[in-house]
């Protein structure tokens, strides 16, 4: 395992979630789920990926299969187990924005379908882009590719304003279990964000592209002590960050709610 080592200092009734589990099938989302499960989450968040310049409506949310599925040699759940009741899973939405067209794009989708997911997130690929997503109330999380060289400078002022709005920063751990390259660019690029936001509003998640890549939450906030964060606010990247984030989600949804239904009863009263 890289990274430290966890004090212990974590209390047993803390309630650990990863906001950030990529599945491309039925069967791969129950995988995940039941491994998560396992090691010790309360709830995970299966993330469906989309590039934001080919984005119209929002896409279908991620779903988990319901009936027998013969798990694979991996997997710990035994054939016919399903989820526990007291195990959460969340839906998210993360789209890749490369341009402030791209932003304006999803925010006008997310408009016309916000109640599909729990977490809108933006991923920015630019110095404008991500300038343009620290300013955009709307969104629920900002997630940084930290695994490769990032084209531009993270700069102060626009991450302020992204804290001032409660907006909060992802780092995924899973690239840096995957290749020596791209473990130096996330623990670089990781390290420089955290210093910026002086560990605040940070929100640790695997970023896992199979179940292969998940890691228990005290193997997570080794990691997270690894990227540069204290032994407390590594626990709180997995645990109450990640509970602001899925709060943050539940109001804008009940925000937008608001909106098209006082729309709709304007459209009637001036009928």
């Amino acid at each position: 395992t890289l990274g430290g080592r966890i004090d212990g200092s974590c209390r047993r009734d803390m309630q650990f979630w990863d906001l950030n589990v990529v599945t491309h099938s039925p069967r791969e989302a129950k995988e995940a789920c039941a491994l998560a499960e396992k090691l010790g989450y309360s709830g995970i968040v299966l993330s469906r990926e989309v590039e934001g310049k080919t984005l119209g409506d929002l896409p279908p949310k991620p779903s988990v299969q319901v009936g027998k599925v013969e798990p694979r040699p991996l997997a710990v759940a035994s054939p016919g187990r399903s989820i526990p009741s007291k195990f959460t899973v969340k839906s998210r939405l993360t789209v890749i924005v490369n341009s402030l067209q791209d932003v304006s794009k999803l925010m006008n989708a997310v408009g016309r379908g916000r109640s599909e997911y729990d977490i809108i997130a933006a991923r920015p690929t630019g110095e404008a882009s991500f300038e343009k997503c620290c300013g955009t109330e709307g969104l629920d999380l900002i997630s940084i590719d930290l695994s490769q060289r990032l084209g531009y400078r993270l700069k102060l002022p626009p991450i302020q304003r992204a804290q001032k709005l409660g907006l909060q920063f992802e780092i995924c751990y899973a690239p840096a279990i995957r290749d020596k390259t791209l473990r130096r660019n996330t623990i670089a690029n990781a390290a420089q964000l955290i210093r910026l936001l002086r560990g605040r509003d940070v929100v640790l998640s695997s970023g896992a592209d199979t179940p292969f890549e998940l890691r228990g939450p005290h193997d997570a906030m080794n990691l997270a002590i690894l990227f540069g964060l204290t032994t407390q606010k590594a626990a709180k990247a997995i645990s109450t960050a990640s509970r602001r984030v899925l709060d943050r989600g539940q109001k804008n949804s009940r925000h937008r709610g608001v909106i098209e239904i006082t729309r709709k009863d304007l459209k009637e009263k001036n009928v």
